[in-house]
């Protein structure tokens, strides 16, 4: 179960993560609203996460300077997405093995370089993946079921 403390710390983590990633955004990017406005809504964000009842809105497609269209989370939605993230983090890390270079603790891409040389004098071939799609692809009933054997804390799993 998390302790309330715990709990303020991830937000606060989790919202100088949010300012720091769209501190570029501009004037018209919901991040200065919200920033104005978290000394008086944070604390019903964060009974909202705690009690469960807090649910993710829809994404909002944003064109960029470049002239690609991305989707992005609102900042509040960011804000619990990220809180997760940081809870979750903990769990699972410890569940996935250390060749997954790119989850932080497991070396980063200079491990894989120092890594892949090691393995050439043993090895012909390779390859590197990237599936596009892969999280549309995954079984949510199966994900569920792992969560569930690995979270015990009913909010987060909501």
């Amino acid at each position: 179960m998390l302790r309330i403390s715990q709990i303020s710390d991830y937000f606060f983590i989790a919202y100088n993560w949010l300012c720091a990633q769209r501190k570029k955004h501009p004037s018209s990017s919901d991040i200065w609203d919200f920033k104005r406005a978290w000394p008086e809504i944070s604390k019903d964000i964060i009974h909202s996460f705690i009690t469960g009842k807090y649910h993710l809105g829809v994404q909002k497609r944003v064109r960029l300077i470049s002239g690609e269209t991305i989707a992005m989370w609102s900042s509040q939605d960011a804000l619990i997405i990220k809180v997760l993230t940081l809870k979750m983090e903990r769990v699972l890390l410890t569940l996935l093995p250390k060749t997954v270079y790119n989850l932080k603790g497991n070396g980063g891409r200079m491990k894989l370089v120092s890594d892949i040389q090691k393995a050439s004098l043993r090895f012909s071939f390779y390859y590197r993946t990237d599936i596009r799609s892969y999280y549309n692809s995954i079984d949510h009933c199966k994900l569920m079921l792992l969560l569930h054997s690995r979270i015990k804390n009913k909010i987060i799993l909501g």
